[in-house]
């Protein structure tokens, strides 16, 4: 028996045991987790650093802020959610009573990804176990220093026979969802979740997928230049770009493009000054491959015909990349392919709306 199995059959039977927590092991559960990442709070910033270049006001905002939110609100909410929820019964069924009983699934499988190692990790977490399941977690293995500062936060923390955190790479998280789990919720890459998708459908174990795409921002000549700037600016440059959500590339209308590109690069020099790369604020690729990905993407942009308007520095060493505007960008680059995640941003005209439509 593999160490996987064991930990899955660790958890399967600590279920089988108490197939329904109470209202208060629940709680407590919550409130430990809370209490564990106060004690680790200083590590894990560190290891965002360390990881993703990203600063301190910034992993707070982004990590930090939005998990103790959650705690607060599911706690807040709990009894309300565990409570039986009466229904009117079928005239068939006179003289009886119904109503709907909300019951944990069983084991359920979080496999989280490295653009916010701890908030997506994490926060699918606290949903499963407020529910009565036992948990296996498998953080990111591009956020080595997260990854395992995480896992002494969650070992410490929690009983095991609630939540078991497995370290590893692709191969274990392969291994895991080859096993027959409740659940599965899977944060990541398209390709990564077909795959995901494919060996859940064997146990035909229900599953959730957050997954990545081409995403759009339409822009015509009504809007103020400076304030979609300024949301552009966040947007584009939060996490150096590696964010799933983040404004993949710009639908402009014609007579817009220039007074929004001023406003926007004026934006970013005011968040990190006309020298990004010295700037603490500014954040890291994760890693040298996917720094490469994106170097990769750019030099074919260029080598296509793409104009470079904005930025265009960067730094192998360090995994700096300047957020970079892009211009006379055509379907067929890479830039357009592919989900960017990170900080280059096409910029595509139109005169017609219909077009816009027809692009995306």
């Amino acid at each position: 028996m593999s160490d996987l199995d064991r930990v899955f059959g660790a958890l399967k039977a600590a279920h089988r045991l108490d197939p329904v927590p109470s209202y208060r092991d629940r709680q407590d559960i919550l409130t430990k987790m809370l209490g564990g990442l106060r004690r680790h709070e200083s590590a894990l910033l560190r290891a965002l650093t360390q990881d993703l270049g990203k600063s301190e006001p910034e992993a707070r905002l982004t990590e930090f802020f939005p998990i103790r939110k959650e705690i607060q609100y599911v706690r807040k909410h709990l009894s309300d959610w565990m409570r039986p929820d009466r229904r009117a019964t079928p005239i068939q069924l006179l003289g009886t009573r119904s109503e709907i009983l909300t019951q944990p699934k069983g084991v359920v499988l979080v496999i989280a990804p490295w653009n916010f190692p701890l908030l997506l990790t994490i926060k699918p977490l606290i949903a499963a176990l407020a529910a009565g399941n036992r948990v296996v977690v498998k953080p990111p293995e591009h956020t080595p220093e997260t990854s395992k500062v995480m896992a002494e936060w969650l070992r410490s923390s929690l009983p095991e026979d609630w939540v078991q955190v497995v370290l590893g790479g692709p191969a274990d998280a392969a291994a895991l969802t080859e096993m027959p789990f409740d659940h599965i919720f899977f944060t990541g890459g398209t390709e990564t979740g077909r795959k995901v998708m494919r060996a859940a459908a064997e146990h035909l174990t229900p599953l959730t997928l957050e997954m990545g795409g081409k995403s759009p921002a339409i822009i015509d000549c009504t809007v103020p230049p400076a304030q979609v700037a300024k949301r552009l600016a966040w947007g584009k440059a939060l996490n150096a770009g590696q964010v799933c959500i983040a404004p993949d590339y710009l639908l402009v209308e014609e007579g817009a493009v220039e007074p929004l590109v001023s406003a926007l690069v004026s934006r970013w020099d005011q968040c990190f000054t006309s020298d990004v790369q010295s700037s603490e604020e500014y954040g890291r690729i994760v890693n040298d491959q996917q720094f490469q990905r994106l170097k990769d993407t750019l030099e074919d942009a260029l080598a296509k015909g793409a104009k470079l308007v904005h930025g265009g520095k960067w730094d192998a060493k360090s995994r700096f990349m300047e957020p970079t505007i892009l211009g006379e960008v055509t379907m067929d680059m890479r830039v357009m392919q592919e989900e960017v995640f990170g900080p280059l941003l096409p910029v595509l005209t139109w005169k017609d709306p219909s077009a816009v439509v027809d692009t995306i």
